[in-house]
């Protein structure tokens, strides 16, 4: 019977893929891990999911480049990855989270988008306040806040590019 669910965080004794974007030997282990474990247990491979944050995220992108029909979906957190590397992610189910003020994950997942969007992959962008509304209330309307029956809405100042 296969399996319905099943997460798979390997832990490595050193850095997988590092500022360089230069995969170890484990880059490679970690995707045939996930083929070796999808057929030993049956598991739906249009089902396959990959997340990161951080080192993860970096290693994120780099298997979706490398594997591009490992992973169903991937969700980058703070990640990068060399721009001009990214093309194979295109058509490629995605979401990435980066922080506007990450002076290196953002520009660098915006720079990625751009290429996955010329090769004909749609993408929207967005931008959230991550404040609770309890952080807004103590700001009391100095930080784009206003209060409306009780209720305090945060009024977003921009989407960056």
């Amino acid at each position: 019977m296969p399996l319905t669910f099943a997460a798979l965080a390997p832990q490595y004794p050193s850095v997988v893929v590092g500022d360089d974007h230069e995969p170890t030997g484990f880059f490679d282990t970690a995707a045939h891990l996930v083929s070796t474990l999808t057929a030993k247990y049956s598991i739906d491979s249009d089902r396959l999911y990959c997340t990161g944050q951080s080192t993860g995220a970096m290693m994120t992108p780099g298997l979706n480049i490398r594997y591009p029909d490992l992973f169903a979906a991937s969700w980058v957190v703070a990640g990068q990855w060399p721009a001009a590397q990214a093309a194979p992610r295109a058509g490629k189910n995605l979401w990435v989270t980066v922080s506007p003020g990450d002076t290196k994950a953002c520009p660098g997942e915006n720079a990625i988008m751009s290429v996955t969007e010329k090769a004909g992959t749609e993408v929207a962008r967005a931008v959230w306040d991550g404040r609770s509304t309890a952080a807004l209330r103590r700001g009391r309307h100095g930080d784009g806040g206003e209060e409306e029956d009780g209720q305090l809405r945060h009024v977003p100042q921009g989407i960056p590019p």
